[in-house]
């Protein structure tokens, strides 16, 4: 839950851009709009659709803008701003990748828990955390300095937990200088 709410924030969830143009409105206030957008999803929050090829986004997007009612006695249509239509492009566009990346998040999640790799959690928060940073290399580099870091202790307090501590211990047994 708590991922799915980060996943639709500006720069934790993704980095975009919109320009947007009317096609036509309609009496009622309805808005037949056409977006160009650019975006870039959190690999981290979204991994379905990064796997899927939908981690990026460059290119035109329809949709409706529903109507906004103003007034009292006389309700008619408001009018929007160019800034509210873009808003209204890229939060169209977030919240299809979130409907499918859901459940796909609960089951890594619950994959970590099941195998006692607890200490990936940390790894994936780093890496959650370094996108506003640096975009996709950022989000890259701060899961791998989190794993790095987890490893560090691992080997250091010579504990771990289950499975990932031995998958580490290996790793660095292995390949000793």
């Amino acid at each position: 839950m708590f991922l799915m709410l980060l996943s639709i924030f500006p720069n934790f969830g993704y980095s975009a851009k919109a320009r947007t143009s009317v096609e036509a409105k309609d009496v009622l206030g309805w808005w037949y709009v056409i977006a160009d957008c650019n975006i870039t999803f959190n690999p981290f929050l979204y991994p379905f659709s990064w796997l899927i090829g939908s981690g990026r986004f460059s290119g035109s997007h329809r949709f409706v803008s529903m109507p906004i009612w103003t007034g009292g006695e006389f309700p008619h249509p408001a009018p929007r701003t160019p800034k509210d239509l873009e808003g209204e492009a890229i939060m169209s566009l977030v919240l299809s990748q979130v409907n499918i990346n859901i459940i796909y998040n609960f089951i890594v999640l619950l994959t970590i828990k099941l195998l006692k790799m607890q200490d990936l959690y940390f790894c994936l928060i780093a890496g959650i955390a370094g996108f506003p940073i640096g975009g996709l290399m950022g989000a890259l580099s701060g899961f791998l300095i989190g794993l790095s870091v987890i490893a560090f202790i691992m080997l250091r307090s010579r504990k771990g937990n289950g499975i990932s501590a031995k998958i580490l211990k290996y790793i660095f047994e292995k390949y000793e200088i």
